[in-house]
């Protein structure tokens, strides 16, 4: 199986959105990330 680096960017027709991995105590932790209309992040 082949070993997935982050971030990852996923795009689906004009979206595209970045997964980040964030290391925790012991668990993993994915964070999406999406810009609106005017450039704005959200997480």
């Amino acid at each position: 199986m082949k070993r997935v680096r982050f971030p990852v960017r996923v795009k689906r027709g004009s979206s595209v959105v970045s997964i980040y991995k964030k290391p925790t105590r012991g668990c993993a932790l994915f964070t999406v990330v999406h810009y609106d209309a005017e450039g704005r992040r959200s997480r």
